[in-house]
């Protein structure tokens, strides 16, 4: 492991509070144990060429025994994903067990990972620390609802117990400062972001959008169509509240199942590759035409969270994770000039 990587894993440790009795080294990182569900924190350099950033990553092991062949089981997996907008529910494809000979363990994780370069590394630590925390606040209280759903078993791990620990580490309850935020409106609706993300990244042959103060719409080419990325100020979390919600859908259409297999490819994938960009949120179907469906991604910050520049880095992260999700799967797609797009649709040009 690299200086840097250690540097990066100990700004996310401190971050976390995490007491050296919970914590074991692993191969390319450490594994940490604040409740019952083993954390596992990494970091790995870029090994693309002329490139000095590096990908740090965490796996909550949440689910054990989970029966992914049954299709049943899937489309509650699916439900989950749709709604898991601060991790990726991530688990091993049929077909990659089966051509790697690798164990049906049934094993279900919540995902979280960024990619860090020097100019950024001081609060891209912390902020991913704090995202990648609600992803293990999250596991520890759904694990066992999840497990009893799909009648599987919760994942736990007694390192902590065995040491003489009775209780949950503190961190764990970190949440409930989230809750009197979370009251608020949307922070970023008090702000002129939106707009300034529109006018300076959504008026090329590479993006097209427009904001308010109340969120963003940008159309990114994918092919001879556009990949839509949305920010919601007024679709509120489920657990954390109010803040800013980042959607993608791709235009990508097919069966409910066709479109299933995908995103579990696409969730995946996006844990093990350099996406360029923060993985806090899962890619899920989404009806789109029809009886027809399209791959979907969604991503959300607490008020709590809020940061200015934030909104920009996610519309960022959100371009650069449709680019990935293209070069993955739809490479053979030539895209065409956002100009041409808009004449093609609207019938003339769009200034």
């Amino acid at each position: 492991m690299t200086t840097q990587c250690s540097d990066l894993i100990d700004l996310v440790l401190t971050a976390w509070q995490a007491a050296s009795a919970d914590i074991r080294e692993i191969e390319g990182g450490v594994a940490w144990y604040p409740g019952t569900h083993e954390v596992l924190l990494r970091c790995s350099q870029d090994e693309r060429d002329d490139n000095t950033g590096h990908r740090m990553w965490t796996d909550t092991k949440v689910v054990v025994g989970a029966n992914l062949d049954d299709p049943k089981c899937r489309a509650k997996l699916a439900s989950y994903a749709s709604l898991a907008p601060t991790f990726c529910l991530e688990f091993t494809p049929a077909d990659v067990r089966g051509k790697y000979g690798l164990p049906n363990n049934g094993e279900i994780d919540f995902h979280t990972s960024v990619c860090v370069y020097a100019e950024d590394k001081s609060w891209l630590a912390s902020h991913f620390a704090t995202v990648s925390l609600l992803s293990v606040i999250l596991a520890e209280r759904s694990a066992p609802l999840i497990a009893d759903d799909i009648q599987a078993k919760s994942h736990s791990n007694r390192f902590r117990f065995s040491a003489g620990k009775s209780e949950l580490d503190g961190i764990l309850f970190a949440d409930q400062g989230l809750v009197e935020a979370a009251k608020e409106p949307s922070r970023w609706t008090a702000v002129d972001e939106f707009e300034g993300v529109a006018e300076q990244y959504g008026k090329n042959d590479l993006c097209f959008g427009f904001g308010d103060k109340n969120g963003l719409t940008l159309e990114v080419p994918f092919g001879s169509d556009t990949a839509l990325i949305r920010q919601h100020t007024d679709i509120p979390h489920p657990v954390f509240g109010n803040g800013l919600l980042t959607t993608i859908q791709l235009p990508i259409f097919d069966s409910a199942a066709e479109t299933e297999q995908t995103c579990i490819w696409l969730n995946f994938m996006s844990t093990r590759s350099w996406t360029d960009s923060l993985i806090a949120g899962s890619w899920h179907l989404r009806q789109s035409r029809g009886d027809l469906f399209s791959p979907a991604y969604g991503t959300f910050v607490p008020n709590a969270m809020y940061r200015e520049g934030l909104a920009t880095r996610y519309a960022l992260w959100s371009i650069s994770l449709v680019r990935w999700a293209k070069s993955i799967f739809w490479n053979h797609l030539e895209n065409a000039k956002m100009i041409d797009i808009l004449t093609a649709r609207y019938g003339r040009q769009t200034e």
